[in-house]
Order: structure tokens, then C-alpha cells, then sequence
């Protein structure tokens, strides 16, 4: 296989690595591309989805990295920090790294020798993690069930208001037809009496227009009541509101009276740890520089002069050096992991107050300042109301008493019936406000009907799907975890090693090793142990899962461990496996460029 590299890492010019099935030893001085080659191999394999996390895959001074194999290219280009291609990649890991680069900084391979669950990794390996996203995304679905319930009491409520307000406009309903029915018998009754009506044509012309006017009048005058009733509603529930809101503001404004100090503070705090990791001489560094001198204490052979002091080295001491730098390094390991966890923590807090002061705060001010606008609009709409209910009273009264004066020329007889119109008409007009009132009451709540059964159905079907979903997530965690401990003792028997009974994946997802019929913490195994058994779990990962993928990475600080289990495993993945290609990482002390071999020196 020819590959070639262009922008990638630390890498700009062209490179060109050949590699033959089985071993491809990659040796280089530190700094001349070693990495960057790991790299070009997961570009040719990760889809856009695992690309964008790695911006250090791309050239700092280049828009894009170019990789070819075998006449096939791949580019992949920025999009301002993420990593982006066109392509898809040549071979796939499905986001399954973890188990093909064993390198000191794999989290996979630490998290084994750390002894803590490796559950989240095995989520990769199924569906499993994306029913865990669904669930435990800040809790999305738990949230979102909550504020169902929060809505459905409201509406339930306002659905219980909606039906009464349904009931009362079928009450006013069934006596406005009554009313309206005596009125047409009440006027029947005039015509037929007409005859005894001592009125000019004038006189009737302008008592018929009088009544009219004033059944206008009357009509204004309820529609108006019936309006200022409901902005009298619309206003007090408003003020519910905004007193709620007030008191989530004055709340949150006690709990925080100094907001912008509790953010800096954060900041400084995530400045500080930041500058312990990243800062010149931070521990990233310092774990860096380790690395080196753990490569630079490998590479020299016994008898030969240490390469960092100039000292003579022999081989006991060289062993003794490198378990000191191995403990150092897993002490920092340790601390970064401890900071790394810390940072997490306080960048999501930050972020939580951030939300947290734009729920309670801004927005709470904005919506505030919004409903009290709305109070004084419908205040202004009542205050003028309440002055056309005036200038319409005063109207009808002088038009009322114009009428009377009109019909006290009238057959007392007649005049009775006609005084039984008026007030039937009055009560039509009253009863007509009184239904626009109950239906502007009804028109704020009706939604809520339909809604609160909708509410009720979204918040059982959620209940259900999360006890569906916590369930499958466990079900295929372990069938995975079943798939992994089915590997790993015929593998670990394979390859020859006997210090271990049986190792196994528990129910809480650690490793559990057994020796000599006791079972003993992973914490307790020497470094190379622990290491020896995170690539163990690695190739049962590939052996499973990613059989015919070509490549398995091998780092020398990994393999400086235990080199002769180390070399057991590479025979064994060379020669007893699909990979077709083996390739492990060499440090040189000569040259300036990557060199390939074919054999373990």
C-alpha cells in the first residue's frame, strides 16, 4: 500500500510511506512526522461526523490536508475549526478508534488501566449510544416530561374554566330564544292593537326611530360592559404573571447579587486550570517531555552512554529509569485526568448560569417590561370604554324619555305592551353581552380543551418511551459486553500468557482479573500489565467488530512496557489476524525522515 501525505499534522511538504502486509515498523527522530502519520490513517477512515472533533489533523498554516492511497485521494478541508470532506473515507471506523490506535493518549487504554467502567466505549459498538443521548442529554427527556406536567396543570385547569364558560353560553343561549319568542308574541300583540293607537303618522315615525336608536344604544353600551369584563380578566391574569415573574427575578437577584463576579470568577477558575494543562510549563507538557525521555531511555542499549546526561546506563538501571518516568507519567495522568474533569465542570456551570440568567433574569425583565406595556394598553382601552358608557347612558336616558313623552298618548293597554317590548329588548341586549363576554372569556381558554389532551398523550407516550429506551440501552450494552468477555480469554490463551485465571467485564462494566484463584483489583497490576490487558481488550474490540479493517497502530511508549509481550502480540496480529497491516511506532536517533521496516530490530 502507497501512502501519501500532504498538510497533515505537522507534516506540509509531500510524503510518501510504503507499507507491506504484516509488520511496518515506523521509524523516526521525534518530531519529523511519526504522529502525523497515525493521523493521515484515521483521515482515510473517520466520516465527517468523527473528523470534526480533530482539528489538529489539518496543517496549522493550511486550509486543507491531502491523503492518497493507492491512487485514491481524499481531501479534507477546514470549515473554520472542523476537519470537513467532500469523500467518504476509504475504510471505515465507525467511530471505533479506541480499539485500533493503541497510543499513551487513547482514552480507551487508560480508562482499562485505571480501572474505571468502560461502558461508554462498548456504547460505541451498537446503538446503544444514541438511545443514551436521547436520555441523558441534561436530561432532556425528564425535563420535557416535567414541564408537560407543569402545562398540563394549567390547562387542565383552564380546560375545567373552558367547559363551565361552554355551559354558560348554552344557558344565556336557551333564554335569549325565550326572550326573543315573547317579544315576537309582544309584538303580534301591538299589531293587532294598532287601531287603538292615538298617534300621528309623525309621532309613530319618530317613536319607531327612537326605539331603534335606543336598542343601538343599549347594544353599545353591553358589548362595551362585556369588553371591559374581559380586559378586566385579561389584566388581572397578567399581573399573576408579572408578580410571578417578579418574584423569580427578585429570587434569582438574592441568590446572585453579583452576577458578572460569579462569571469572572468561573473564568478565572477555567484560565487558571487551563494554563496548569496548556501553560508553557504546564502538565501537558511536562507529560510531553516524559514521553521523550521514556522513548530516549528505550532506545539506548545496554552499555551506551544515557542520551539525556551522557552518563553510563546499563541495563538494570535503564529498568529502574523507566519504571520512575512510568510512575511519574500515571502520577500527571492522573492529575490531568483530575483537572481535565474539573475544567468540564466548571465550563458546564458556567454555561448552565449563563442559561440560568437568560431564563431568570433577561428574559424574566424583558417579558415584564412586555406585560406591564400590555396592563397599560387595556387600561387605556377600559378608562375609554368607561367614558362611551357614560356619553351612550346619558344619550339613552334623554332618548328614553323623548319615547315616553311619545307614547303617553297611547291606549294604556298599549302602552303596557310597548313598555314589555322595551324591557324584552333590554334583556336581549343584556343577555347578548353577557354571551360576547362569556365567549371572549371562552376564546382565551378553548385551545386549552384540545391541548391538554394532547399534553396527556405526549406526556404518557414519553413515559413509556424512556422505560423502552433504558431498557434497550442496558439490553445492548450487554449483549456487547457478552461479545467482548466471549474474546478475551482465548485470545489472552493464544498468545500465550498464563498470569491470569480468567479476565473478565463485570456487570459494572470494569475488568475483573483473576490469579491464582483470587481476584484481584487492576489498580494492584504493574503498569505493564494493565497496559498488556487494554490492548488485549483492544484486538478482542477489533477481532469482533472491526475484523477486516486494515490497520492496527501500536505506539512505542505502549509497546516499551513489556516488550516481549508486546512482540508476542504484533507475531499475532501479523500472522493470525485479517490486518493485513501491523504497524508500530519506533523512536530513531538518526535521520531526519520517516523510515519503514519490516521486522522488529
Amino acid at each position: 500500500m502507497k501512502l501519501k501525505m500532504k498538510n497533515v499534522g505537522g507534516i506540509t511538504d509531500e510524503i510518501t510511506i510504503e507499507l507491506k502486509e504484516g509488520i511496518n515498523v515506523i521509524r523516526a527522530p521525534n518530531a519529523t512526522g511519526k504522529t502525523s502519520f497515525t493521523h493521515a490513517l484515521k483521515l482515510v477512515s473517520m466520516g465527517n461526523q468523527q473528523l470534526k472533533n480533530h482539528p489538529e489533523f489539518i496543517n496549522d498554516f493550511s486550509d486543507k490536508a491531502i491523503v492518497e492511497v493507492d491512487g485514491q485521494k481524499r481531501i479534507i478541508e477546514k470549515k473554520g475549526l472542523s476537519p470537513i470532506s467532500k469523500t467518504d473515507p476509504m475504510f471505515r471506523l465507525n467511530g471505533r478508534e479506541n480499539i485500533i490506535f493503541a497510543m499513551p493518549e487513547n482514552e480507551f487504554l487508560n480508562t482499562v488501566r485505571m480501572g474505571e467502567p468502560i461502558d461508554k466505549f462498548l456504547e460505541s459498538f451498537s446503538d446503544a449510544q444514541y438511545f443514551k443521548e436521547i436520555i441523558e442529554r441534561d436530561g432532556v427527556m425528564r425535563e420535557v416530561r416535567d414541564e408537560l406536567d407543569e402545562r398540563y396543570g394549567i390547562l387542565n385547569t383552564e380546560a375545567k374554566d373552558a367547559q363551565a364558560l361552554k355551559g354558560n353560553i348554552q344557558k344565556a343561549n336557551v333564554k335569549l330564544e325565550t326572550l326573543r319568542k315573547n317579544k315576537v308574541k309582544v309584538q303580534t300583540d301591538l299589531e293587532n292593537m294598532e287601531h287603538k293607537v292615538k298617534m300621528t303618522k309623525e309621532e309613530k315615525g319618530r317613536l319607531g326611530q327612537l326605539t331603534e336608536e335606543i336598542e343601538e344604544l343599549e347594544t353599545e353600551i353591553e358589548e362595551t360592559k362585556s369588553g371591559i369584563k374581559v380586559w378586566n380578566q385579561k389584566i388581572k391574569e397578567i399581573e399573576l404573571d408579572i408578580q410571578s415573574r417578579k418574584a423569580e427575578l427578585q429570587a434569582f437577584m438574592k441568590e446572585f447579587p453579583n452576577q458578572d463576579d460569579i462569571l469572572q470568577k468561573k473564568e478565572n477558575e477555567i484560565n487558571k486550570i487551563e494554563d496548569i494543562l496548556q501553560g508553557d510549563e504546564g502538565l501537558y507538557t511536562l507529560v510531553e517531555n516524559i514521553d521523550t525521555e521514556i522513548t530516549s531511555t528505550e532506545n539506548n542499549i545496554e552499555g551506551n552512554d544515557c542520551l539525556s546526561c551522557g552518563r553510563p546506563f546499563n541495563k538494570k538501571q535503564k529498568e529502574q529509569r523507566l519504571k520512575e518516568l512510568n510512575k511519574k507519567k500515571d502520577e500527571f495522568d492522573r492529575k490531568i485526568r483530575k483537572l481535565e474533569n474539573d475544567l468540564k465542570e466548571l465550563n458546564i456551570e458556567k454555561s448552565n448560569f449563563k442559561e440560568r440568567r437568560n431564563n431568570e433574569f433577561f428574559e424574566n425583565k424583558q417579558e415584564i417590561d412586555r406585560l406591564e406595556g400590555q396592563v397599560r394598553n387595556d387600561t387605556s382601552k377600559i378608562k375609554d370604554g368607561e367614558i362611551v358608557i357614560k356619553q351612550n347612558t346619558a344619550d339613552l336616558e334623554k332618548k328614553k324619555d323623548a319615547r315616553e313623552l311619545i307614547k303617553s298618548n297611547a291606549d294604556p293597554k298599549v302602552k303596557k305592551l310597548m313598555d314589555a317590548e322595551e324591557e324584552l329588548s333590554r334583556q336581549v341586549n343584556a343577555i347578548n353581552g353577557n354571551i360576547k363576554t362569556f365567549e371572549g372569556q371562552y376564546e382565551a381558554v378553548a385551545d386549552s380543551e384540545k391541548e391538554v389532551v394532547i399534553i396527556k398523550l405526549k406526556h404518557d407516550f414519553l413515559k413509556r418511551m424512556e422505560v423502552v429506551i433504558k431498557e434497550e440501552l442496558a439490553n445492548l450494552k450487554s449483549i456487547v459486553k457478552d461479545d467482548f468477555n466471549k474474546k478475551i480469554m482465548p485470545l489472552y490463551n493464544k498468545l500465550g500468557f498464563k498470569d491470569f485465571k480468567n479476565i473478565e467485564i463485570d456487570s459494572t462494566f470494569r475488568i475483573k482479573v483473576n490469579r491464582k484463584g483470587k481476584e484481584q483489583d487492576i489498580n494492584r497490576l504493574s503498569t505493564s500489565e494493565q497496559v498488556t490487558l487494554g490492548v488485549i481488550l483492544m484486538l478482542a474490540g477489533k477481532e469482533e467488530y472491526l475484523p477486516d479493517y486494515p490497520f492496527f497502530v501500536l505506539d512505542e511508549v505502549t509497546t516499551a512496557y513489556d516488550p516481549v509481550r508486546f512482540k508476542k502480540i504484533i507475531d499475532y496480529l501479523a500472522n493470525e489476524t485479517k490486518t493485513k497491516y501491523t504497524i508500530v511506532t519506533a523512536f530513531s536517533t538518526t535521520g531526519d525522515r520517516i523510515k519503514v521496516e519490516h521486522k522488529l530490530s
